[in-house]
């Protein structure tokens, strides 16, 4: 999808105020439809000035929650406004700097029908999840249910009938259910549900409402940035005449979002025949089936442990396990998202939770250096440890 050239996303504060506030108010509802279980890996995919982040962290008791953004402006407008255990990077929402499979929820909220390929975004946000693992969005109802928008695009039209071509409503039909169903079945995912998100958007007054459109942060404000000062005036003006005021003044308007919701198929697992037949001892097969997440955590994560390690130190049977996990990757069984499975090299000890369950892999790349410089001072809970940030993650990516 063609990004306009009034989409602007340059100053977190006067994107708050001009949308901000009101998908933080969806992200209330977003949340709660979604319930999610306590100490779940979250990402948030184009996190803008954290409205959903921060809900996040507020209320889902996550293990850890990390909100990407392609926007240096608004990730440090969002790193002054969520709480811990968030934290952020600049990313791009097209690439995730993320391993397969290591987070266990990948959301985001108003951002995919601003992204070059909505389709490869979800395909992507699947990626990065583990097998169960959900990928949810919401979307304004740009074409029917967004009364603030509804109004400005009307009284833009009629002012200049080019603005219609701009009209959000028109940009962007994938918001509507089903075409947001058809990106998700594309992805693979299932378990697919769709549904509508209320809230009232009520203005303290025709200023409150009118100023946000002067800041340039949006594909509206962007559009009247560009006006001439007379042409600005006449659209103020007609929208001031068109939106039902109050007698006390105030605005009271409602705006829909669609949130959709859809789970990554669960693949097969491996099972104790396929490892025990290879003639190892218990306690090897033990330590595989750790490695490839079957069975029971205990005893075998500690056996899992030492085998993972082992193999990174070159130790002694790392000739022998290699064949087998190579087979299990070959036969594309499940490891549960465990990103050190993938990467044999990973650095387990600088996680207390076992087989790298650190920052779910985030950050790999140039963002690492970028992701540690940013939090270096930031201590993030896992399962009731501080962790610094730079050990929560995996050297691999450093």
């Amino acid at each position: 999808m063609k990004e306009q050239r009034f989409d602007v996303w340059a100053a977190g504060d006067a994107y708050q105020r001009y949308m901000g506030r009101w998908s933080r108010l969806v992200a209330d509802e977003f949340v709660a439809w979604l319930d999610c279980a306590d100490g779940l890996r979250w990402l948030d995919v184009g996190c803008g000035t954290a409205a959903l982040t921060a809900t996040v962290a507020a209320r889902c008791r996550p293990r850890t929650v990390v909100g990407l953004d392609g926007s240096a402006a608004f990730v440090a407008t969002a790193r002054a406004a969520a709480p811990a255990p968030a934290c952020f990077v600049v990313a791009d929402g097209m690439a995730l700097p993320v391993r397969d499979a290591g987070c266990d929820v990948a959301v985001s909220g108003l951002v995919l029908n601003f992204l070059p390929a909505p389709g490869a975004a979800v395909a992507e946000a699947s990626r990065v999840v583990g097998p169960g693992g959900l990928v949810a969005a919401y979307v304004w109802d740009y074409a029917e249910g967004m009364a603030l928008l509804r109004h400005f695009w009307e009284a833009a039209s009629a002012v200049d009938p080019a603005a219609a071509s701009m009209d959000e409503g028109r940009r962007f039909p994938m918001c509507r259910p089903e075409p947001l169903r058809a990106l998700w079945a594309e992805a693979g995912l299932v378990d697919v549900t769709v549904a509508p998100i209320e809230v009232a958007t009520v203005f303290s007054g025709f200023a409150d409402l009118w100023e946000p459109f002067t800041a340039g942060q949006g594909p509206a404000p962007g559009y009247v940035a560009d006006l001439t000062a007379p042409t600005r005036d006449r659209l103020r003006d007609t929208l001031r005449d068109t939106v039902p005021t109050r007698p006390d003044g105030s605005i009271a308007l409602t705006a829909r979002a669609w949130a959709i919701q859809g789970r990554k198929p669960v693949r097969p697992h491996l099972t104790a025949p396929t490892c025990c037949a290879t003639g190892w001892s218990r306690r090897m097969c033990e330590g595989l089936h750790a490695l490839s997440g079957t069975g029971r955590p205990h005893p075998y994560g500690r056996w899992g442990r030492q085998m993972l390690l082992r193999w990174k130190r070159g130790g002694g049977f790392a000739a022998q396990l290699q064949p087998v996990v190579q087979d299990v990757v070959v036969k594309d069984f499940s490891c549960h998202g465990d990103p050190a499975f993938r990467d044999p090299a990973a650095d387990l000890e600088g996680s207390r939770a076992g087989l790298g369950e650190s920052l779910f892999g985030v950050v790999r790349g140039d963002a690492y250096q970028q992701f540690v410089a940013d939090h270096a001072d930031h201590r993030v809970a896992l399962h009731g440890e501080d962790e610094s940030a730079e050990h929560l993650l995996p050297s691999s990516s450093r």
